[in-house]
């Protein structure tokens, strides 16, 4: 799920339709006479989004907090919304094989549902399902037995009476790329034991690169080996580092400047800040 994370990297707020993300850089276009274009731009990029958010009752606190503390100058992250089309077509490699039992009726849950292992366990993403096998991300760590699982439904953490589940921990391999700092261009592969497994990220996907915190979109699909090309161009070179392209991909933000930093209250009971703009901090 989409939406600000707290400093903990707790979502405070969901990230809910209308909502635009758009790639921002600094450009001088004009037509001629005879209906030609001239333009120019700068290098310099960042995105920017503007969305609303979900209302918030009695865990708007929070947000309320976080956007007094953050004001203007302060960075913070975000879990990036992914294109419907690429998280469709997308092919990830797997993190956990969570096996849920149902005790009665049918497991509720879809890919991108949220959730939790134990009311204080660790929150995670379900990325894909297998028959009665759940893959969720990010990577757990320890193996669990029997605990009961949450799900994140309209803002708060809903238990699942009749679903437990047992956690076994495998492998995380990485899909990792290499390539030079200014390039548009970047490939793809996976570590030498893994080479024979499978992953697609399709175009239009976001994604980060090793630690740096730069978000880039794939322009083109990515397989193994096949280098694509990448919006905007790489800040810095990277060698067999990390490809985060799931559901949990990251942005550093700022609050923009025509955010409230505080609190608004649609009908004195739900805090509704409408829309925000969130500009990407580089």
């Amino acid at each position: 799920m989409h939406g600000i994370l707290d400093d903990n990297g707790n979502i405070l707020a969901s990230f809910v339709v209308p909502m635009t993300l758009v790639s921002k850089k600094q450009s001088i276009v004009s037509d001629t006479l005879s209906m030609k274009r001239i333009g120019s731009r700068q290098a310099g990029q960042r995105w920017e989004l503007e969305t609303k958010l979900f209302p918030l009752n009695t865990d708007a606190n929070g947000l309320f907090a976080h956007m007094v503390d953050k004001g203007y100058t302060e960075k913070f992250n975000i879990i990036v919304p992914q294109n419907t089309g690429s998280v469709a077509n997308r092919i990830i490699l797997r993190e956990v094989g969570l096996t849920v039992f149902s005790g009665t009726g049918t497991v509720p849950f879809i890919v991108s549902s949220i959730v939790r292992f134990g009311a204080d366990g660790p929150i995670c993403t379900v990325i894909h399902i297998d028959g009665a096998n759940y893959y969720v991300s990010p990577s757990v760590a320890m193996a669990l037995s029997g605990v009961s699982v949450y799900e994140y439904i309209m803002g708060s953490w809903v238990i699942v009476s009749d679903v437990v589940a047992s956690i076994t921990p495998t492998q995380l391999w990485p899909v990792i790329a290499s390539a030079p700092a200014g390039t548009d261009t970047i490939t793809a592969s996976l570590p030498a034991a893994q080479a024979a497994d499978e992953f697609l990220i399709p175009a239009g996907t976001m994604f980060t690169v090793g630690t740096n915190k730069k978000l880039y979109m794939a322009v083109e699909d990515s397989t193994a080996g096949v280098p694509f090309k990448i919006h905007p161009n790489l800040q810095s070179s990277v060698t067999d580092e990390p490809i985060v392209y799931g559901d949990t991909v990251k942005m550093q933000c700022f609050y923009d400047t025509t955010v409230i930093s505080g609190m608004q209250y649609s009908d004195g009971i739900l805090m509704d800040n409408g829309s925000v703009k969130l500009i990407e901090a580089l």
